[in-house]
């Protein structure tokens, strides 16, 4: 992450889509194209190399996106801590942000991924490459996918955390009433926007099978449709922790409401006055509010989308790895 950053940082000029690691996407194609033109014949390299390079650029430019959702993470969460929790909260979320972009472990993640997709290549991919050059350097450009894929998932994984523990390491302050428009909703738009261009990644990666028409192993292909599930449930396990949280205010809320709607119903029973029944009333409409609050802060749209997403890609993947069988 810290590599990442730096090279973003060094060039100054505002862009709205990073250009460092667009500009290294295309030395590391301009590298292979060179290396293919010497050694190979196949023009799939060609279109695997390119995949490949703009893999890389992508899940870099990924991870910056993914810092910059982590500080609106930090300004929602501080407006979802109740007063008397603020310094324990900026701790706590100093200690997330160390843990997510600064730690060690962030590269163990990476070094750990570039291991396994270069395991994965090796007894499982059928290789497009023919010299031993172009064959070493498909293996490092794989490697370095996997260094910037695992910081990726490390960081994922990190504001999945962070989702699932809020309302336990400190008290947060949510209300069933704005669901839709509450500091809770933008923490659940956060992940749906992290899982969604993670989605994304996914389809680029699992493109190279089609456009360059490769055949893969089964140890592959379990870790492609691996991948494609982790993304849906990655999405919806931290909305539980959100879920349950809404959950119990709306059954709070409906509890005190009902004792109340009791008691006037008691009162217009003996008194029958129009103020009473007005009452009564007003009461029955605002529990048919509550009762039409989502207890979920996040719509079906969402939900179909990123489904639609991964799932089309995968259910072709899963199709062909069974006629290819």
């Amino acid at each position: 992450m810290k590599v990442q950053v730096k090279v973003q940082n060094f060039v100054k000029i505002p862009l709205p889509f990073p250009l460092p690691w667009l500009l290294i996407g295309g030395v590391l194609f301009g590298i292979g194209c060179v290396i293919v033109g010497l050694y190979e014949k196949d023009s799939r390299a060609i279109r695997l190399l390119a995949i490949d390079a703009t893999l890389i650029a992508a899940i870099a430019n990924a991870v910056i996106f993914f810092e910059m959702l982590l500080d609106q993470i930090a300004d929602t969460v501080s407006d979802l801590l109740k007063h008397e929790e603020q310094k324990k909260a900026k701790k706590w979320i100093r200690k997330w942000y160390d843990n997510i972009f600064w730690s060690k472990k962030n590269v163990f993640a990476g070094l750990v991924l570039g291991t396994v997709i270069v395991v994965a290549r090796l007894v499982g991919w059928n290789s497009l490459f023919t010299s031993m050059a172009g064959d070493a350097y498909a293996y490092f450009i794989k490697f370095v996918i996997g260094v910037v894929g695992g910081s990726m998932l490390w960081i994922m994984l990190g504001i999945a955390r962070v989702m699932l523990s809020l309302g336990k390491d400190v008290n947060i302050k949510p209300s069933i009433f704005d669901t839709s428009t509450s500091s809770l909703r933008t923490a659940s738009l956060v992940l749906w926007k992290v899982s969604f261009v993670a989605a994304l990644t996914y389809i680029l990666g699992v493109s190279q099978i089609f456009l360059c028409s490769i055949k893969i192993g089964t140890f592959s292909k379990i870790i492609t449709i691996f991948f494609g599930m982790f993304i849906v449930l990655y999405f919806i396990v931290p909305q539980i922790n959100i879920h349950k949280t809404l959950l119990k205010l709306k059954r709070e809320r409906l509890g005190a409401l009902v004792k109340q709607i009791d008691n006037t119903f008691d009162e217009v029973a003996k008194t029958p006055t129009p103020t009473n029944i007005n009452q009564l009333r007003e009461l029955f409409d605002l529990q048919h509010v509550v009762n039409g609050k989502k207890s979920w802060s996040f719509g079906t749209t969402e939900l179909l989308i990123l489904l639609g997403t991964v799932l089309v890609p995968l259910i072709l993947f899963i199709l062909e790895c069974l006629i290819g069988s």
